[in-house]
């Protein structure tokens, strides 16, 4: 990921809905174990404060069953200046509209 920096974050923080316990999940545990580094996972800073993973469940429960507390990610923050527009799909396909009232 060019122009990303690598930031440290608590995996305490991370929201999980449900958790990929399944082989790739065991997989990325024994290699992590072994000392193999994982590349960082992708996640999306929430407003709550806490991160939604966008890429990386399975490291990231590899992590958790390895006892690690902090991992490295790159962090998507929501821009600024957005000024409440989003798309918004009308009858012909399209179309900005604002949705702060």
């Amino acid at each position: 990921m060019p122009n990303r920096k690598v930031e440290w974050i608590y995996l305490a923080n991370i929201k999980m809905d449900s958790l990929p316990l399944n082989p790739a999940s065991y997989a990325c545990a024994k290699a992590i174990e072994a000392g193999v580094e994982m590349p960082p996972i992708r996640v999306e800073l929430l407003p709550s404060g806490q991160y939604r993973i966008k890429d990386g469940r399975h490291r990231y429960v590899a992590y958790r069953l390895n006892g690690i507390r902090r991992v490295r990610a790159y962090v998507s923050r929501p821009r600024r200046g957005g000024g409440g527009l989003e798309r918004v799909r009308g009858p012909k396909g399209g179309g900005i509209s604002n949705t702060e009232h």
